[in-house]
């Protein structure tokens, strides 16, 4: 073999090893390049992505904060609390209702007294409710109930019974009273109470005792004769 056949030799030989050194150069510069974006970081992408699961996260974490302390005020206001903190070893005592002894005595009301009572009614011209057709004085009108009163008194002597004297004392009623209906009823108002009639009226009956009948007592709607019946 002659020299140069073995140049040609040496130069074919020598080809390979530049084209390994050409894929050599090709991975360091990869590499290279690798390590160039690890330096810089997560690209932009990558850090919103990151961004935006941080704030869901603490959003999430605001609403179970939230839903947390509703439920507390909820189980606060339903049990009556005020949700207020309790010492160590302190005891929540319970504040009862104040007992009727407790209440001042001026305010308590006493029950309104209620009486029974029939009466006559004598009335005269210009008097309350008068009939317009009634033509009589008062001066008539008191000498009128003076004689009912007297016959009311001359029957309560002869009757001791309440339902006796009742019976008879609503017959003076039909008589001599001048209260339209009053007579269909003897007279009898029934239970009344003391601030429902004029107070002439209903002292009148309060100072008589069960079954005894009045005087003559005036009133702007006439002069009366009562009979207490209860």
């Amino acid at each position: 073999m002659t020299e140069k056949d073995d140049e040609e030799t040496g130069a074919a030989g020598d080809e390979p090893a530049e084209g390994e050194a050409g894929q050599d150069r090709e991975e360091g510069a990869d590499e290279a390049d690798q390590d160039r974006a690890e330096d810089r970081g997560p690209s932009p992408a990558g850090q919103e992505a990151a961004s935006s699961w941080t704030q869901r996260r603490v959003v999430g974490l605001l609403v179970i904060v939230g839903a947390v302390g509703l439920v507390a005020l909820i189980v606060a206001r339903w049990s009556g609390g005020d949700g207020q903190p309790q010492p160590a070893g302190s005891a929540t005592t319970a504040t009862a209702p104040p007992s009727a002894s407790a209440v001042p005595a001026a305010s308590q009301e006493p029950d309104e007294e209620v009486f029974g009572a029939r009466h006559v009614l004598v009335q005269y011209e210009g008097s309350r409710r008068a009939p317009p057709k009634l033509k009589r004085s008062k001066e008539a009108a008191k000498k009128r109930a003076e004689e009912v009163a007297e016959k009311a008194a001359a029957l309560a002597n002869e009757h001791q019974g309440l339902d006796e004297l009742g019976e008879a004392f609503g017959e003076l009623v039909k008589e001599y009273t001048d209260e339209p209906g009053a007579g269909e009823r003897g007279g009898d108002l029934g239970r009344i109470r003391r601030g429902a009639m004029v107070p002439q009226f209903i002292d009148a009956v309060a100072a008589l005792n069960k079954g005894e009948v009045s005087g003559v007592v005036e009133t702007h709607f006439g002069f009366h004769v009562i009979m207490r019946t209860f």
